[in-house]
């Protein structure tokens, strides 16, 4: 081979020492090989068996193809050999997840990867034909691993590899040996090849969760009547070559199985491409190779069939299967003489029902409809004749107002039409939008408190100036007429309202009341004892206290309104 090939591979020398005596010591990896006079190597362990104690241990290997012997000091002198066969008992470490093997390999000898307990993934090659007994016992991490050109399976070469659910033996093979396979607790389907003749006591045993057998050999293999010990056949179908379902259903263990059926040498479908269409299936391959097909192409209405995935053109379709067969047959829409026709509408005229088309249309283009079974498809184009288009018009007056529209006077808010007819005999709405805003009512009232209740006697007045658009707008003035009261605020519902005048923008009416309050003078202090529950407002009307207690000491100087059960009253700090 080209030396080049193995450029990446640091140059091997031959490691002589206790316990590695004619090992090959490749130092990437850490792996020892045998070499062999014929120019191949084994694989005999790898550096982490003399490190097993050590904190790290490589969970990944990648075996090479070949490796590099230096016998002398030069290293012209290489020699390179094949890498052909895993030696006994070479992983003896467990800390490999992942092992790839090379493309090389022929053979995996005994115990090579005994209780690897970690292993998840072994790339085995096509090339390796021969596994030797325990080779992979207890890996119960492996699901799968491709033994389809395996000639030959060691004693409890997959034991306990509970992870297995399927298992693909090849014609090759002859013989399954004893617990081959034993304890496979997942495993749930096997098929077997044509070249086996006999299955070992114990080769399946406890394989509970196996639901089917594949075997293709002709004639049924002899099997041990312990091979599948604790399994109940019972619930396990078995699939044979058509030709031998009597044979198996006679033969000892085989006739154990749940039932024995023929399998089908190839799969068979069809299928319509699209929803266009249907296959009727007159006659399909049964299950002891008589293979004579027949299918009929149905289109669906207004469709036509156009063919088979295979080009075959004729609907019906006779052949003989030899293959995997996968079909679709193609349809098409069937060609239509078309009738075409024009309508102009005005604007107004929409939605039109087209009775041709059985179809309603609300608005102008080209239209098509195909009759289901018919031999025509109708057309038909709808032109849209437009007017010149007049504004729509929008007024906004106050109420005892009104604006004169198209002659006429309106006085009240709504939306008004008017028709107009253009050259094209087309109508044209007119539209108007009115909008009339009320005078809004404000009533006040002035209220005198003396300190203990709200008084009916009128020391004082509000004034009212409108102004603003429609005159919503309202200046409030508050006036006392008796030196013994003075202005405190406005109140608005809920809202207390602090400042005098008072400028509101009614889109509403509204009742404003002025509140005026007496010049007597009530010390807060001296009510603190009090065991009432009180309230205290600023003179905004702004509750600044509620509550029981001292804590009225930290409001700062001033003049309050105190509420104190039902007397409302104001207070000086």
């Amino acid at each position: 081979k080209n030396m080049k090939r193995f450029s990446l591979l640091i140059l091997s020398i031959l490691f002589a020492g206790v316990g590695f005596a004619n090992r090959l010591f490749l130092a990437p990896d850490s792996i020892y090989y045998f070499p062999y006079a014929d120019g191949t190597a084994s694989v005999s362990g790898t550096a982490a068996r003399a490190d097993y104690d050590s904190l790290i241990i490589a969970t990944r290997i990648m075996i090479p193809d070949s490796c590099l012997n230096s016998n002398a000091a030069d290293p012209a002198h290489m020699s390179e050999y094949l890498v052909t066969i895993i030696g006994e008992g070479a992983f003896e470490v467990k800390t490999y997840k992942y092992v790839k093997l090379p493309d090389s390999l022929r053979r995996i000898d005994a115990q090579a990867f005994l209780s690897c307990t970690k292993m998840a993934t072994c790339d085995l090659p096509e090339t390796v034909t021969e596994i030797g007994d325990l080779a992979f016992f207890s890996c119960n991490k492996l699901t799968t691993l491709n033994l389809a050109n395996i000639e030959k399976l060691g004693k409890q070469s997959f034991a306990r590899c509970s992870a297995f659910q399927n298992i693909v033996l090849g014609d090759k093979l002859d013989t399954i040996q004893q617990n081959t396979f034993v304890a496979c607790s997942q495993l749930q389907n096997v098929s077997i090849g044509s070249g086996l003749k006999s299955i070992n006591k114990s080769a399946f045993s406890r394989c509970n969760s196996l639901k089917s057998i594949i075997c293709s050999a002709l004639v049924p293999p002899m099997v041990d009547e312990k091979a599948f010990q604790y399994v109940d056949l019972s619930g396990v179908s078995l699939q044979v070559p058509c030709e031998a379902t009597d044979a198996y259903s006679a033969a000892p263990v085989w006739k154990n199985f749940a039932k024995v059926e023929a399998y089908k040498a190839y799969s068979f479908e069809v299928y319509p491409y699209g929803n266009n269409g249907s296959i009727n299936i007159v006659s399909s391959p049964n299950d002891c190779n008589e293979y004579a097909v027949e299918l009929e192409a149905i289109p669906n209405l207004d469709y036509e069939f156009v063919r088979w995935s295979d080009n075959t053109t004729n609907p019906h379709y006779v052949f003989t299967q030899d293959r995997d067969t996968i079909l679709y047959a193609y349809f098409d829409l069937m060609k239509k003489d078309t009738v075409f026709d024009t309508l102009s509408l005005c604007e107004n005229n929409f939605p039109y029902y087209w009775s041709d088309g059985e179809q309603e249309f609300n608005t102008a283009g080209t239209h098509v409809y195909n009759r289901l079974g018919g031999n025509k498809v109708y057309s038909l184009t709808i032109y849209d004749l437009h007017v010149d288009e007049i504004d729509d018009k929008e007024a906004t007056i106050c109420q005892g107002e009104f604006v004169s529209w198209l002659g006429k006077d309106y006085s009240e808010s709504g939306t008004y039409h008017d028709t107009l007819v253009n050259q094209y005999g087309c109508d044209s709405i007119l539209t108007m939008y009115l909008n009339v805003i009320p005078n809004y009512e404000v009533t006040t009232i002035a209220q005198f408190y003396n300190g203990h209740q709200f008084i009916s006697d009128t020391y004082g007045e509000v004034t009212i100036e409108r102004s603003g658009d429609c005159n919503n707008t309202v200046t409030l003035t508050a006036i006392t007429h008796n030196n013994g009261y003075f202005f405190s605020h406005w109140r608005i519902g809920e809202d207390a309202i602090a400042g005098n005048p008072l400028i509101l923008d009614l889109d509403k009416e509204q009742s404003v009341r002025a509140i005026f309050y007496d010049n007597s003078q009530t010390i807060l202090e001296t009510l603190v004892q009090s065991d009432e529950f009180m309230t205290i407002y600023d003179v905004r009307g702004q509750i600044v206290y509620q509550g029981i207690g001292s804590e009225i000491n930290d409001l700062p100087l001033g003049v309050y309104i105190l509420k104190l059960g039902d007397k409302i009253m104001k207070v000086i700090k």
